[in-house]
């Protein structure tokens, strides 16, 4: 959680607002991560899909078909695993 909360002061102090976006979803995502030791681990897959549709956003807004491809790999296999719970 340091480690991201570092990178996203320092795309805000840049004003890179892509970088800063990025910086933030993974701020999010250690964050999810956190909640893991307090709350079930589907609750807060449905919490990571948001996070997830957000970073599709920007891979598609860059053009980047891998990271695309990947975003969509990772989306779907989080609603399965929330289909199982």
């Amino acid at each position: 959680m340091s480690d991201a909360l570092d990178v996203l002061a320092t795309t805000v102090d840049g004003h890179d607002a892509a970088a800063t976006s990025a910086a933030a979803i993974s701020v999010g995502h250690a964050g999810f991560d956190l909640q893991l030791q307090t709350r079930s681990p589907a609750d807060v897959d449905r919490n990571r899909l948001e996070l997830w549709a957000w970073q599709l956003e920007l891979d598609q807004a860059a053009g980047d078909d891998a990271l695309i491809a990947s975003d969509q790999v990772i989306i779907e296999t989080i609603r399965q695993r929330i289909g199982r719970a």
